[in-house]
């Protein structure tokens, strides 16, 4: 994805039927792959796909939590073996690389479970060269929505 073809904007789930008029500038007609983070980036994503006509997948990233403050990310993964890692935090809570290696294993793990579940014997879609346009119902974390654009740029 080059920076010109990709698109990003926030839908709120209660105004998804009336998202269209606020894409119409968006050249629309140059997306054709929609992916979605599965569970609450699905009603979101859904619409979106009914109202484009594209196909629709998932995508999964997950955040590398600090071990007893999980809701602080010190960095996500992403399929395709992606990770990111801020290094602000990780030195600022003093996170060791022992740590970092244990949570990514175990993050990995899971990630890898959820995409088995999801996805069962589905392949991904292709969307090399494609412009794709990545759906969720809302980022709590910035590391998981890079996470998943440094993979989906691979």
């Amino acid at each position: 994805m080059s920076r010109e073809s990709t698109l990003f904007f926030k839908i709120e789930p209660t105004q998804a039927t009336g998202w269209q008029k606020h894409c119409a500038p968006m050249q629309i007609a140059r997306m054709w792959s929609c992916l979605e983070f599965p569970r609450d980036g699905v009603p979101v994503a859904l619409e979106v796909t009914k109202e484009l006509h594209v196909p629709l997948d998932i995508f999964l990233s997950r955040k590398l939590g600090v071990d007893g403050q999980e809701e602080i990310a010190f960095g996500a993964i992403a399929s395709g073996g992606v990770r990111v890692l801020d290094q602000e935090i990780i030195e600022g809570i003093g996170i060791s690389e022992e740590q970092i290696e244990q949570i990514t294993e175990d993050a990995t793990r899971e990630l890898e479970r959820r995409e088995r579940l999801y996805r069962g014997k589905r392949l991904p879609l292709k969307i090399e060269g494609q412009t794709v346009l990545l759906v969720d119902d809302g980022i709590a974390s910035s590391s998981t929505i890079r996470a998943a654009v440094t993979a989906l740029r691979q």
